[in-house]
């Protein structure tokens, strides 16, 4: 029977014990005296309360005590406990006051939770050898993201947090963070990041950056700072890619001033360096609390809720369709894609949006990040001068394509004038506008 049980187990996931006694002919009571000993064990759990209740069979992972306690810290720095994850053959299982809900793997809102990026992968170099992951993240499997995610607290986007105890919780407060100097001290700051020093966030993206919270008097901030090369004479791929930090201040300076739904920035240069802090909207501070908020990128809301989309506007079309997405953001995402679409963003992918989430569930767009004209990114050591060209997104409406062109021509007309740009790239500003100019509309 111990192998048919297991077995019963794994394909069904969560049972009841009437499930249970029927599948082996046997009373409920008698069943219930058999599943005492694997509850004793710790193998089987018992979930939910009266008829409610039901039973699992649980996965060991190394280094893993279930249950794993999840938490959240909300924008007022309250913490409070989402419930707890148990582990199965099928999956896992998230056990609330309220309800119990199963997953196919983890939950599908801890997918933006892996190291990313440039940081990602110097996070994931460091912590492979003491949760035995392997070095390069994108090699992970669930397991190790859950290990990793239990044992180490860099900042992952987003708002939850994953302990094996509830007491190893700790709270977070800006005072008992390091102080982070700004530019005076970037510049070293820098050179230690690429010793392996200070890895800082975990959010995603390869631009290079790390992670600052910072005091001025009763000023804090929490911001994500990209930076260029060492900029001089002999190192054009650092005048364009500070170029491009310049015109990502200008892109989301442009939509924060059109209706306010963008990340704040502030541009910092030094004479090694150009640095671009970009404010994190889902860390605030709240008297001297760090608050959180949470989210997932648009990636992750469309591959479990939708499937393949397109684009931003098909992306944006389904979710409302499905009622995840109000008619007012279906809109933003069509504004977002013709905007980039006249300034030269070719990397308009679904991991460069991000949704806010309540409760588990799908709250609203964030404001928008990683505008900028990605076309002239600098690609193995190559300055591309690409042709200029504006394609029009399928199905998107007139309104936010002819809002997203005049937003195209303020920010090169802003462009060309800003003299912390070079000479040679503000040259582009006369084309982009001659040619949106010349287009129909």
């Amino acid at each position: 029977m111990v192998d048919r049980l297991i077995t019963y187990f794994r394909m069904s996931g969560l049972v009841s014990i009437a499930e249970l006694a029927d599948f082996f002919k046997v009373s409920p009571s008698t069943m219930t005296r058999r599943l005492s000993l694997y509850i004793e064990e710790g193998k089987v759990v018992r979930l939910g309360l009266g008829k409610n209740t039901k039973y699992a069979y649980l996965r060991k992972i190394a280094d893993i005590e279930q249950p794993v306690v999840v938490r959240e810290v909300d924008e007022n720095a309250k913490v409070s406990i989402t419930g707890k994850l148990w582990v199965t053959h099928s999956g896992t299982i998230l056990e609330r006051d309220d309800s119990i809900i199963e997953y196919d793997d983890l939950p599908w809102y801890f997918s933006d939770l892996k190291p990313q990026g440039f940081i990602g992968r110097m996070i994931a170099n460091n912590v492979s050898a003491k949760i035995n992951v392997p070095a390069k993240p994108e090699q992970w499997k669930s397991d190790d993201l859950l290990r990793y995610l239990v044992h180490f607290s860099y900042d992952s986007s987003g708002n939850f947090e994953l302990y094996s105890k509830l007491s190893a919780a700790k709270e977070f407060n800006v005072n008992d963070l390091k102080t982070s100097v700004r530019l005076e001290n970037y510049d070293k700051y820098v050179i230690d990041l690429a010793k392996g020093a200070n890895l800082g966030s975990s959010a995603g993206g390869e631009q290079p950056k790390f992670h600052s919270r910072f005091r001025n008097g009763n000023e804090c901030g929490i911001s994500l700072v990209k930076y260029s090369p060492t900029i001089n004479i002999n190192n054009p791929v650092a005048l364009r890619i500070k170029d491009l930090l310049v015109c990502e201040h200008i892109a989301l300076s442009i939509l924060g001033n059109y209706n306010g739904h963008a990340a704040k920035t502030e541009l910092l240069i030094s004479e090694e360096r150009a640095y671009l802090e970009v404010q994190r909207f889902d860390r605030l501070v709240v008297n001297g609390n760090e608050g959180q908020v949470g989210m997932v990128s648009l990636e992750t809301a469309i591959a479990e809720f939708v499937g393949y989309v397109g684009d931003w506007v098909e992306a944006g079309t389904e979710l409302n369709r499905e009622g995840l997405l109000s008619d007012e953001d279906m809109k933003l995402l069509n504004t977002w894609l013709a905007y980039s679409r006249f300034i030269g963003n070719s990397d308009t992918h679904n991991g460069n949006v991000s949704l806010f989430l309540k409760d588990l569930k799908l709250a609203g767009l964030t404001p928008a990040y990683d505008i900028l004209p990605m076309l002239y990114m600098p690609t193995k050591g190559d300055l591309p001068e690409p042709d200029i060209s504006v394609k029009k997104p399928k199905n998107i409406d007139e309104e936010s394509w002819l809002v997203g062109r005049n937003l195209g021509l303020a920010f090169w007309g802003e462009v060309k004038n800003e003299e912390r740009i070079s000479v040679e790239f503000r040259e582009n500003a006369d084309k982009w506008i001659s040619y949106i100019n010349a287009m129909e509309h």
